[in-house]
């Protein structure tokens, strides 16, 4: 009710026996569905096939992308890993620009399917340290490796395909390839 006044028991009463839950007739409730569907402003129910049909087919999509990654998306751990060894070159093998070069280097190789990395080597103060330390290093301590690179690849060949284009050689470097023991 709007108004403030209490209803008595009886008067309670009486409004409950004049009310009645009707429920539409299913024909004007179905009417009433339809038309809200054609305007937009309901969404008809999909079955539940149509469901498992779209998962099915997001799972294939799926499937067929993974296919075409690039190798090194899903390494195979029986390819083997070699390691470049990158020796001398000139002074300026660590300028920044250089970096770049080995950098975009490595991610052309990489961009072929082939996993790659690689580490730049510091020069230390304390360096070449030889272990077990001993208070006199051997006359012939032999040269220190500037930084190094490792792949995967199918086998030895491959690793020296892929050394063979390394910038390093271009700046007077060296590389000695090593594979890693499995």
């Amino acid at each position: 009710m709007t108004d403030d006044t209490e209803l008595t028991g009886a008067e309670r009463a009486a409004l409950d026996r004049w009310r009645v839950d009707a429920a539409a007739p299913p024909h004007i409730a179905q009417a009433v569905v339809d038309a809200l569907k054609q305007r937009g402003l309901i969404a008809s129910r999909r079955p539940r096939w149509a469901a498992a049909t779209l998962a099915a087919a997001a799972l294939l999509a799926a499937f067929v992308a993974g296919s075409f990654m690039p190798r090194s998306d899903r390494l195979s751990s029986r390819e083997p890993q070699f390691v470049l060894l990158l020796y001398s070159g000139d002074d300026a093998a660590s300028a920044p620009s250089r970096r770049e070069e080995y950098t975009a280097w490595a991610r052309t190789i990489a961009g072929r399917g082939t996993a790659i990395s690689g580490l730049e080597l510091v020069d230390s103060p304390d360096a070449p340290l030889s272990l077990p330390s001993d208070t006199t290093l051997p006359a012939a301590m032999p040269a220190q490796p500037r930084g190094f690179f490792v792949v995967r690849a199918r086998d030895f060949a491959e690793a020296r395909r892929i050394a063979e284009t390394c910038p390093h050689l271009r700046h007077g470097g060296r590389i000695v390839l090593r594979r890693v023991a499995s």
